[in-house]
């Protein structure tokens, strides 16, 4: 059974909904157990767990604490930061690094179409290649020179936006999504899959 570490900004809002949704999901599986916490605090070690997963927007992390989350993910831990996870958080440069990109803005919520790329069926084989959602179409830019291999994009206005990537940090794996906005795609069985 993997170990899931999952950091929440706090009680309400989103965030527990996220929470409410992710953790039963996962243990269902019976291939995961995952705490949920909004302590920022349990980053500076998080030995004992397989990987993080982060639902939070802004806020601060200490230096034990980023250099707690970059060390496990170099160190083959996983990461799965979901919607606004790169938001606010700019002047955390490593952490950044390891996210890969920053949130620069996005569009009002409105329904969208979302496609899928070809090639990463080792990575999401449920998938659909295409579905609609409810959400936020985020504007996001690097913020690493290594590759991002993007798998899923978001049309509105007729203009592509990337929305999901997965990315190698060192012996790692980073896992991005911006899809999140709340309990509408939280609820979506194409969110729900990946």
């Amino acid at each position: 059974m993997k170990k899931v570490l999952l950091i929440i900004n706090g009680p309400g809002g989103p965030f527990s909904a996220f929470a409410n949704m992710f953790k039963p999901l996962a243990e269902t599986s019976e291939q995961f157990e995952v705490e949920v916490t909004d302590d920022r605090e349990r980053l500076a070690d998080i030995s004992g767990f397989d990987a993080v997963a982060l639902y939070i927007v802004g806020g601060e992390f200490t230096p034990e604490q980023e250099r707690g989350l970059t060390n496990f993910v170099k160190g083959g831990g996983g990461l799965l930061a979901v919607h606004a996870s790169n938001a606010m958080l700019s002047q955390y440069n490593d952490f950044m690094e390891l996210i890969g990109t920053e949130f620069i803005g996005h569009d009002p919520l409105a329904t969208f179409e979302v496609t899928m790329e070809d090639g990463f069926d080792d990575v999401l084989p449920r998938l659909n290649k295409k579905f609609r959602v409810t959400d936020e179409c985020f504007k996001i830019k690097p913020r690493t020179s290594d590759p991002l291999r993007y798998f899923q994009y978001g049309t509105w206005r007729l203009e592509k936006y990337p929305l999901g990537y997965v990315r190698d940090y060192g012996k790692g794996k980073v896992f991005y999504t911006a899809l999140g906005h709340d309990d509408i795609t939280f609820r979506h069985p194409d969110f729900q899959d990946q």
